[in-house]
């Protein structure tokens, strides 16, 4: 099972985003994301839901074991027939 810190290391790299700029859109310090993925602490609920909802929008999901994905679009078009 992936850890909690890795979870967040792993999708704040797919999004792009240096630790202090998820720190920032998290409104907490980047030492307290590196604390996070460093496991030397978790975030809290509300933290973490925010960062879920983060990942959403960003199109990233996490598996059955933690392991954050990116979500695929399929950009073909319904047929009628």
């Amino acid at each position: 099972m992936i850890k909690t810190g890795q979870k967040i290391q792993i999708a704040r790299v797919m999004m792009g985003l240096k630790q202090k700029e998820l720190a920032k859109k998290l409104n907490v310090r980047p030492t307290t994301v590196s604390a996070w993925e460093c496991g030397k602490s978790e975030p809290q609920p509300r933290l973490w839901l925010l960062f879920q909802t983060l990942c959403d929008l960003n199109g990233i999901s996490f598996t059955p074991s933690g392991m954050p994905i990116a979500k695929i679009v399929s950009l073909t078009k319904e047929r009628t027939v």
